[in-house]
């Protein structure tokens, strides 16, 4: 079972965590997030331009030849 507290306590004390919890950690996270409803399943290779805060840099109106994602709408062309 993975210890957060434990690891927590790792990273105030100004240490690294080993390879393996930290790969815990990572396999963790992904599970809890691809329960999430808000999380758009798609195929890869995939372009993401943005950022969580939604600013995106501007872009052509049309679609670009590969697929692309705009990180704050959720769409993908």
């Amino acid at each position: 079972m993975l210890d957060l507290d434990g690891a927590i306590s790792i990273l105030l004390r100004k240490k690294l965590l080993g390879e393996a919890l930290l790969k815990e950690i990572c396999e963790k996270t992904k599970e809890l997030l691809m329960r999430e409803s808000n999380v758009v399943h798609i195929q890869a290779p995939v372009t993401v331009v943005g950022d969580i805060h939604g600013f995106v840099f501007p872009f052509p109106s049309s679609p670009p030849s590969s697929p692309l994602s705009r990180a704050d709408s959720g769409r993908v062309w």
